[in-house]
């Protein structure tokens, strides 16, 4: 049997806090925090480091590769310069790995667009070089690729020749041979450009202005496995093409999926030369994030700018000691998402809230936990919103979110991986065995990619094998059972209806919301806890035989949630009874809430489920 579950809150209304919604303090915080902090590459083709907004862009990360440092201002870009100019190593990809969102990206691209033209041991070589720089993240599949990979090279081969007066059409059509179609035609025109000296063809006209070429493919092992073959055995091709001279292929990618390309069942990328690069440190990220935003808001002259330094500066130095490890864990070395999170953050209404606590009582010994972690999940909307926010509501994560499958699926893989099942048919069998069908089973495991809980690995055949990211497992394994997180999925996830009229929309930086919130979030667990009995029933499940339901929730040791949510919400209840903090709140009421039968039946509760009896 299903039901029809319904959202208490099903619209967000964006909460941007006062002091962050002049133009140009949200100009500011914006290009401090976001991660692509170097000039457009359409115009700004090359820049100097002045041209750097807020002068942001960083050169100390933690050092990974197998060879020494060198010690200069700028050792990564240094390494990579000699590893770029190696004559003794030609025609061969050059592999920079790192995690995902270690700025492998932005390495390349100031290497390229500014250390090379202004810094680097042969400036004047490199204006004889054909920068080609595409984006493969959102390929995903042969098809896709073929279109977009060979129709970016032909649309960029000829802008940029038009620019140094090459007509490379013309080049291309004096050929006794014509193209008959993108990928032909790019293979001509890449002869073509790269011609030998002192060998000119019978029928060119004038010589290339850039007899070499850099070609850049970001992002490839955020496709699939059989683009980045394809794109893979296409740049090895043009490498070992002697009419063709690709300066250099530089491959962007986790070290994980370099490892992977290289076994005998692909045979891809040896003899490449390789360079990992480490993230730069959390703190040193922040830090200099912080000082350009502070640098210019301290020359913004407007009514009430003050403000706004004190505020930055207040709730940096609270945020950082609490919030920073948490977001480093949830992000996993990702720079983008560790600055989304702390720049939405800092702009949204819930930590302004606490800014205000502070400066009305500063002398207050309350360390504000609960409401720091709230301003989090919330960021800049009035609600927690799992589809635009960066952080996961681990009930949603399923299809449908109708029965109590859709609702349980997204806690009950996060468990299995912190198993450390680290094959997809490992995970797939496990949660088919828990009754969850194929599609179900599909849709989380997009989410666990979305919310970065893993990425996936090539393996032998058409296996996948994950890359397991565990410090994000292990923190979502911990923060599922803050109180500051329950209340804020108890109003988002959808529910039985009957539960709806014991329940409200609330703010956690409202203290005249408290009593609602709180009873809300009771109904919340009372429907979780009815989800659990019935997902351990063996009569309601539809996809599994009973008997191996059964066997299967005795052997996997699927955590009950609802227990230790409802334990650590009595535990906060009770310390916020004794701290005197809400003298506005009835004695009784607090009696009544804490004595709710709820919390006697969390302590009996076992802290596994078992299958139901009967």
């Amino acid at each position: 049997m299903s039901v029809s579950y319904t959202t208490l809150v099903r619209g967000f209304t964006p909460q941007r806090n006062p002091l962050c919604r002049p133009y140009e303090v949200d100009r500011v915080l914006h290009r401090c925090f976001r991660s692509d902090i170097l000039p457009d590459r359409a115009e700004y083709p090359r820049f100097q480091d002045t041209d750097i907004f807020g002068g942001l862009y960083l050169t100390t990360r933690l050092w990974k590769d197998r060879v020494e440092a060198p010690q200069t201002d700028h050792p990564h870009e240094t390494l990579l310069d000699l590893l770029f100019w190696d004559d003794a190593f030609p025609r061969k990809p050059l592999c920079i790995l790192g995690m995902v969102g270690a700025g492998k990206s932005t390495l390349i691209d100031y290497y390229l667009r500014c250390y090379c033209p202004t810094h680097g041991s042969r400036r004047a070589e490199f204006d004889r070089k054909l920068v080609l720089y595409f984006d493969a993240r959102t390929i995903r599949d042969n098809t896709d690729f073929y279109h977009r990979f060979f129709l970016f090279l032909q649309s960029e081969m000829r802008i940029r020749c038009l620019e140094r007066g090459f007509d490379l059409d013309e080049a291309v059509r004096r050929r006794p041979t014509q193209p008959q179609n993108v990928r032909q035609w790019v293979h001509a025109a890449l002869e073509e450009l790269t011609r030998v000296p002192g060998k000119p063809s019978s029928w060119a006209t004038q010589p290339s202005p850039f007899p070499y070429v850099v070609l850049v493919v970001d992002n490839l092992d955020q496709s699939s496995i059989d683009v980045q073959i394809r794109a893979i055995t296409e740049v090895e091709q043009w490498l070992r093409t002697p009419s063709i001279r690709l300066s250099r292929a530089i491959l962007p990618m986790w070290p994980s999926t370099f490892r992977k390309l290289q076994n005998h069942q692909f045979n891809l990328l040896h003899g490449a030369r390789v360079f990992e690069i480490g993230p730069i440190d959390c703190h040193d990220l922040m830090a200099n994030r912080e000082r350009a935003a502070g640098e210019f808001l301290q020359r913004y002259v407007a009514p009430g700018s003050h403000s706004v330094v004190d505020y930055m500066t207040q709730i940096t130095r609270l945020g950082r000691e609490r919030l920073l490890p948490r977001i480093k864990a949830l992000a996993h070395e990702n720079l983008r998402l560790t600055l989304s999170l702390w720049e939405s953050f800092l702009c949204g209404d819930a930590a302004y809230s606490i800014w205000k606590q502070i400066k009305h009582n500063p002398d207050s010994r309350r360390s504000f936990d609960y409401e720091l972690l709230d301003a989090l999940l919330v960021g800049t909307n009035d609600a927690f919103d799992h589809d635009e926010h960066r952080i996961a509501n681990l009930f949603s994560m399923g299809a449908g979110r109708v029965r109590p499958r859709d609702l349980l699926i997204g806690h009950h893989a996060l468990q299995l991986l912190g198993q450390d099942r680290h094959s997809q048919t490992d995970l797939h069998q496990a949660l088919r065995s828990l009754g969850y069908a194929e599609a179900n089973i599909q849709v989380v495991e997009k989410s666990l990619l979305t919310f970065n809980f893993l990425h996936e690995e090539p393996s032998g055949g058409k296996k996948v094998e994950y890359e397991i990211h565990e410090d994000v497992v292990h923190e979502y394994l911990a923060l599922r059972f803050e109180p500051a997180y329950v209340d804020n999925v108890a109003m988002v996830t959808p529910v039985d209806p009957k539960y709806l009229p014991r329940m409200c929309r609330t703010r956690g930086d409202r203290a005249e919301d408290f009593t609602r919130r709180v009873a809300t979030t009771l109904a919340f667990l009372e429907f979780i806890r009815e989800c659990e009995d019935a997902f351990r029933d063996p009569r309601r499940v539809a996809n599994t035989p009973s008997e191996v339901f059964i066997k299967a929730l005795e052997s996997l040791r699927i955590a009950c949630l609802w227990k230790p949510m409802a334990l650590r919400y009595h535990d906060r209840l009770v310390g916020l009874r004794d701290s005197g903090y809400l003298r506005t709140i009835d004695p009784d009421w607090w009696d009544a809430t804490i004595g709710d039968p709820l919390f006697d039946l969390a302590r009996q509760a076992d802290d596994w489920l078992r299958p139901r009896a009967g």
